[in-house]
């Protein structure tokens, strides 16, 4: 008889459950899943890195939205939403906000023949009024169909419509704020918004122009190495944006 067999015979029941489902088998497995886990992170590793090249693979970058000819504007959505609550119907200054469509709206027919604008409502804060109505110029490029949800960065206008009365262009457009005043449109309606966002395209200088960036594609841009849209070739200077 081996000492081995000798031995386990006189050793009792609850003993011999612990030799077999105790402390040593305990380590034993948990080496194995140890060595498992660095093979774990190392499979999550790669997916998450995958997943990152594809998105900047499809992330386009945008030219920097210049306030001046020689300042850049940062997101700037705490200031629009300040100046929605504070100035007068018709002020107009330069905006770069950031924020998620929450309402998409029938394309509106321009009065110059050929122009059409793409409507929609872009929230900017978790406030009910933290709300702002985009208005892109469709002859600088048609955007993709837009859903609820789609996130958007623009560079471009912002304009406070919080009245119907119409009031005159010197009022209008204060030379204060850096922007070229243009002719005033006859009618200056106001918004169920309480503002409008536009001229997010080409207009004839880095900080008179501007862009919209929506789920990481860029539009408004006039871009000569490619097949660009009528108000690229035509360089509008229309005041029926």
């Amino acid at each position: 008889m081996s000492i081995s067999n000798s031995i386990e015979p006189n050793l009792k029941p609850e003993a011999k459950r612990n030799s077999k489902n105790g402390l040593g088998p305990r380590i034993l497995a948990f080496a194995r899943n140890r060595k498992a886990i660095p093979a774990a992170f190392l499979c999550l590793s790669v997916l998450l890195a995958v997943a990152l090249i594809r998105l900047i693979e499809t992330e386009e970058m945008p030219p920097p939205c210049m306030k001046t000819a020689d300042e850049v504007l940062p997101i700037n959505n705490e200031e629009v939403l300040r100046w929605k609550r504070e100035t007068k119907h018709n002020f107009y200054a330069r905006g770069h906000i950031k924020g998620v469509i929450s309402a998409v709206y029938a394309i509106q027919p321009n009065d110059r023949p050929g122009v059409s604008h793409s409507m929609f409502q872009l929230t900017l804060g978790p406030g009910e009024d933290d709300i702002i109505l985009m208005q892109y110029n469709r002859h600088f490029g048609v955007l993709p169909d837009l859903r609820v949800g789609m996130k958007v960065e623009a560079c471009g206008e912002y304009v406070t419509k919080n009245r119907t009365k119409a009031i005159p262009a010197r009022e209008a457009r204060p030379a204060s704020e850096g922007v070229p005043a243009r002719k005033a449109r006859a009618a200056r309606e106001a918004r169920p918004q309480g503002a409008l966002f536009h001229i997010m395209h080409w207009w004839g200088a880095p900080e008179t122009s501007g862009y919209i960036k929506i789920d990481g594609r860029v539009y408004g841009l006039c871009d000569e190495s490619k097949e660009m849209p009528p108000g690229c070739k035509e360089h509008l200077k229309s005041p029926d944006d």
